[in-house]
């Protein structure tokens, strides 16, 4: 019976349509020569629209755990539409040696003021890896990209 009831309430909530905020790209572009700014795009894989939120930056450097660098207002968000953040401005070689990299991690609707349902709330996050190459070349900053939470 109380399989059945929750079966019943998870249909209702995946029929009704939830939003659901997934970070789709995690990239840096070249400003000047080492001047780059970490941008991310976010994305309403959902069924209905995803109200104002906020994403958030978190990067380790070599040594370090996780810290939030910044946060970014997030527009409401129509289903299966996106937006592109300009999150970060950095100088690379400032926050690693040649040859070291720093991971990033930028979570959508991190503060959940949006109703993800059950099923999506684990999906709002995506880690990247920038890597500072062992001769300073501007704008050739490397990267490695690892998905989830």
């Amino acid at each position: 019976m109380l399989r059945h009831a929750l079966l019943a309430l998870a249909s209702t909530i995946a029929l009704s349509g939830c939003a659901d905020l997934v970070v789709t790209s995690v990239h840096h572009a070249s400003l000047i020569d080492d001047l780059m700014v970490m941008k991310a795009t976010v994305k309403n894989k959902g069924l209905s629209e995803a109200g104002p939120s906020v994403t958030r930056l978190d990067v380790k450097t070599p040594g370090s755990a996780f810290g939030q660098r910044t946060t970014m207002p997030t527009p409401a968000l129509p289903s299966r539409k996106e937006t592109e953040l300009f999150l970060w401005q950095f100088y690379l070689p400032a926050l690693v040696q040649p040859s070291q990299c720093i991971d990033v991690r930028v979570c959508a609707d991190a503060n959940s003021h949006v109703s993800e349902g059950w099923f999506f709330e684990d999906n709002n996050c995506r880690t990247r890896q920038f890597c500072r190459v062992s001769v300073d070349v501007p704008g050739t900053a490397g990267s490695k990209e690892r998905h989830g939470r």
